[in-house]
């Protein structure tokens, strides 16, 4: 009898720290948010041949509360793309908006939902990529865990609940249970395989914040691979809401001291 209620026990206790997908979905959406980061970056393009195209970009974040962050990417050169710019609104909801700015137009333009699959700037990362996605949007399963050199890696399936609010109708992400950031994510649009797979090669703890210095994202359709380094990261500014408009993307002065 002893024996018999110890393994009840044992087996109460190994289902109550079992998660769901819901919840390391939630935990990952929760984790490492700062006030407020300015990071400079570095993008390399690589097509099937290897040809490689550098540019440089410098993004803005301001996160008011977790369904209201603000994103500003910038990019600084070559003189080709100088001062393209994409300013993202997150808001509750599958309710986000997007305006892109190109300036040898002198144009902002916002991004339509059916374009949200476009690719930003050529690369491999669609202006959907770049939007907060709310946790409650999707259907979260959890596949397993993996127990690997540097630690437990949760895999969950996430599917949208409506069609509409993504380009997506599946992805697979395996998530760092220690940092509670993505370790790779697989996005499929149909099929068994995936159309483009995200891969977190460095992260680095910056005060009480993990955050992802090194991503490859490769297009398996097209054999075209982006790859964004982060070359500096500082927290916690005191950036001002008001930096977050569509007239900071035409007039880039209110920007300047920090590109």
């Amino acid at each position: 009898m002893k024996v018999l209620l110890s393994s009840i026990i044992l087996l109460t206790s190994i289902s109550a720290l079992a998660l769901t997908g819901e919840e390391v979905a939630t935990k990952v959406y929760n984790s490492n948010r700062e006030s407020d980061t300015i990071q400079t970056s570095t993008m390399i393009l690589i097509d099937k041949s290897g040809n490689q195209k550098e540019r440089k970009f410098t993004t803005l974040t301001i996160d008011n509360n977790k369904y209201d962050a603000k994103s500003l990417v910038i990019f600084t050169s070559p003189k080709k793309i100088q001062k393209t710019s994409m300013l993202t609104y997150n808001q509750a909801g599958d309710n986000s908006i997007q305006w892109l700015y190109l300036p040898a137009l002198k144009k902002t333009r916002k991004i339509a939902s059916s374009k949200k699959s476009g690719r930003f700037v050529g690369s491999d990362i669609f202006y959907e990529d770049l939007e907060n996605r709310e946790v409650s949007l999707d259907n979260h399963k959890f596949l397993k865990t993996l127990n690997t050199k540097s630690g437990k890696i949760h895999v969950i399936e996430s599917t949208p609940k409506k069609k509409s609010s993504s380009s997506y109708n599946k992805t697979v992400s395996y998530i760092d249970a220690n940092k509670w950031i993505v370790r790779k994510v697989d996005f499929f649009t149909n099929g068994k395989k995936p159309l483009k797979t995200l891969i977190v090669k460095e992260s680095k703890k910056f005060g009480k914040s993990w955050i992802v210095t090194h991503t490859e994202v490769l297009h398996h359709k097209l054999k075209h691979k982006t790859v964004i380094k982060v070359q500096e990261t500082k927290l916690n500014n005191g950036l001002s809401d008001s930096l977050f408009n569509k007239s900071s993307l035409e007039n880039q002065n209110k920007i300047k001291r920090f590109l």
